[in-house]
């Protein structure tokens, strides 16, 4: 079996949060050849499997995970063809997403720099349809090679096929059936930063009628850094410790349940007048809401503790 296994690994140290009991058996694969092995002998065996990327999302429990902890450690990116238009990248699961966004803006590709300071490996990018400041990975993303452990088969899927929505896809709709083996994004070689996210722009020290001086993806990268940072939100550092980044999206409302919200804030005081409420326009007759506020409304505000763990002083989504 081409992976390096150990038995009762600490898992705690493996993730952001640093919480956490052992794997009863840990397998690390560094090619896609060992992954399928693992996989295949495992499901052959009727072992549980829990696949662990970067950490970043999870929470592992105190009295540790059964069966078998499979992490993909499959690094790289390559460009499978290029023109004056676009550049395709072959991205494996297992390379580590804030250093892939870093060569492709050291590059000049435009398409991922907003998409800066997310913790987390490449193979978890398409499984919640990562996104950050006005981009979601589905606008680049081309397909995605998987293993079907239910077929015991691996193969390319079209993005058409994974059903990316909000913070979704068919891949998180059906847990622990498929793993991400790499991935292939579109990007565009010398076009200039997307910035429809107003508080990167006021960031950048940009105006609101988008004039002035186009800002390089470098900048546009640093500004989300920074404003990542600031909510306790980027990659774990001594300024941002032990996060596991934003663990609440955004509700979608209809128009009863909006109007419903809206007179249960007013009566409660949350509200002075309906207009205070923050949300945006998600398609005809509904409405993001933003969870921090709704969070910190219901009385879950920033910076709340109960020992050890609570919500991060920086901002109200982020459990620390």
């Amino acid at each position: 079996m081409a992976a390096t296994v150990r038995d009762g690994a600490p898992l705690a140290p493996r993730t952001t949060l640093r919480l956490g009991g052992p794997a009863e058996r840990l397998l690390e694969a560094d090619r896609e050849e060992g992954l399928l092995d693992v996989l295949r002998m495992a499901d052959g065996q009727g072992v549980p499997v829990a696949v662990l990327g970067g950490g970043s999302n999870v929470v592992v429990p105190d009295e540790g995970v059964r069966g078998w902890t499979v992490a993909p450690r499959m690094e790289g990116a390559r460009v499978v063809s290029r023109d004056a238009e676009r550049v395709v990248l072959q991205v494996a699961a297992g390379e580590p997403w804030d250093r892939l966004v870093a060569w492709t803006v050291e590059e000049g590709w435009q398409g991922l720099e907003t998409l800066s300071a997310i913790p987390g490996l490449a193979g978890a990018a398409p499984v919640q349809n990562i996104g950050a400041y006005g981009t979601e990975v589905a606008e680049r993303l081309l397909g995605v090679r998987l293993y079907d452990r239910v077929r015991g088969r691996a193969g390319w899927v079209a993005t058409s096929q994974l059903r990316l929505g909000y913070r979704q896809s068919v891949l998180k709709l059906w847990p622990g059936r498929y793993v991400v083996l790499s991935l292939r994004l579109a990007l565009r070689p010398g076009a200039p930063p997307r910035l429809r996210y107003a508080a990167l722009r006021e960031a950048l020290g940009l105006p609101e009628d988008q004039r002035g001086p186009v800002p390089s993806l470098q900048r546009v990268r640093e500004a989300v850094i920074a404003l990542r940072t600031e909510r306790g939100m980027g990659l774990p550092s001594p300024e941002v410790p032990g996060s596991a980044g934003s663990f609440f999206v955004n509700p979608v409302l209809d128009r009863p349940a909006l109007t419903t919200l809206l007179a249960c804030a007013l009566r409660h005081g949350a509200l002075r007048e309906a207009g205070e409420l923050p949300r945006w326009p998600a398609g005809p007759g509904r409405w993001k809401v933003a969870a921090a506020w709704l969070l910190e409304a219901a009385g879950f505000r920033r910076g709340l503790r109960r020992g050890a763990v609570g919500i991060s002083p920086r901002h109200a989504l982020a459990l620390v």
